[in-house]
């Protein structure tokens, strides 16, 4: 009895797996053409132009605290430059 309801949940299992690798071929094979075609100028123009930037001031006060401090030695040299 154990061995017929361990063979349904492999088969279960390996169908669900086929069941999204074709689900993902499928969406693939759709969304190729799209990919294809390259972003045309109009595309480019609707984009900027729905695209901007928010601006705000540096804090003054940062309430956030550490529980100890951070270990800056860790980082490269590039990124922290302050060691």
């Amino acid at each position: 009895m154990r061995w017929k309801g361990l063979k349904a949940a492999t088969l279960l299992a390996r169908g669900l797996r086929l069941f999204c690798l074709l689900s993902f071929v499928c969406v693939a094979g759709l969304c190729a053409p799209l990919a294809r075609s390259g972003v045309t100028p109009e595309l480019q123009r609707a984009v900027r132009a729905a695209t901007f930037e928010v601006v705000l001031k540096k804090p003054t006060h940062d309430p956030l605290t550490y529980e100890k401090p951070l270990p800056l030695e860790l980082l490269p040299y590039k990124e922290h430059g302050s060691l």
